[in-house]
């Protein structure tokens, strides 16, 4: 191997990851006679996995992992992108307390559109101290799989992750809304280069028409933050159905 020659991991275009019918895909990279392998089984890929020529389709949800090859060169970080496959496309909801104005409106959270690692891209929705808590109307009983969102943190900019992410469901939409299930948001440390995360809920047989999607502020930034004590944001962008 060509010492300290470790290949620079491939470009994927689209950026986007989610879709509702299918999504082609293609890889690149700068460098001439590199071989870009890749799976979608959910292993890594290797001198033995497929090579890309021209795109490749995903008609479901996949987990693509990419990486350069090159003979006497060190291959590439592996890139990985989950793919989802959105179910239903939210239309209808109505949500308890509006965003801060100075980012995106509400209607951004389902627009299948996922923002970058900047949170003022017009993409991502903010909030000050407050929850995110939203009821979709999917428009008639409808089964769902699991429901995931997109959210960032920003340590410096005083947005950390949510804490909790909770379901509800009911079949009207004053009527009562039974939890379904609920899942803690980690993090770890004081936080350092801005990150996104998907948080996703899997929500095992469960059919209504309503669900009502509570996404937890922390109370306060913690001690450790030099804003200890103020309000803490929680930015979301993309909240979808799959």
């Amino acid at each position: 191997l060509i010492k300290d020659s470790k290949l620079e991991i491939p470009s994927i275009t689209p950026e986007n990851t989610l879709f509702t019918d299918k999504m082609d895909v293609i890889f690149s990279t700068r460098l001439k006679g590199v071989n870009l392998r890749y799976t979608l089984d959910g292993s890594m890929p290797d001198s033995t996995s497929p090579i890309f020529d021209n795109k490749i389709t995903i008609n479901d949800s996949k987990t693509l992992k990419v990486a350069a090859f090159k003979e006497n060169w060190v291959p590439s970080d592996v890139v990985v992108r989950d793919y989802a496959k959105v179910q239903h496309r939210i239309e209808d909801f109505s949500i308890e307390k509006e965003p801060s104005e100075r980012f995106a409106k509400p209607k951004k959270l389902f627009d299948l559109e996922e923002g970058s690692l900047s949170f003022g891209d017009g993409q991502w929705t903010g909030f000050l101290g407050t929850d995110l808590s939203t009821v979709i109307d999917l428009g008639s009983e409808k089964s769902v799989h699991r429901i995931s969102f997109s959210t960032l943190e920003d340590v410096g900019s005083w947005i950390l992750y949510p804490t909790k992410f909770i379901v509800y469901a009911s079949d009207s939409k004053n009527g009562n809304f039974r939890m379904v299930n609920e899942i803690a948001v980690t993090r770890q440390g004081e936080g350092g280069i801005v990150e996104t995360k998907k948080v996703t809920l899997d929500l095992p047989g469960t059919t209504a028409r309503y669900f009502k999607l509570v996404i937890k502020n922390r109370d306060a930034l913690p001690e450790w933050h030099v804003g200890a004590g103020n309000p803490a944001w929680i930015f979301v962008d993309e909240i979808f159905l799959w």
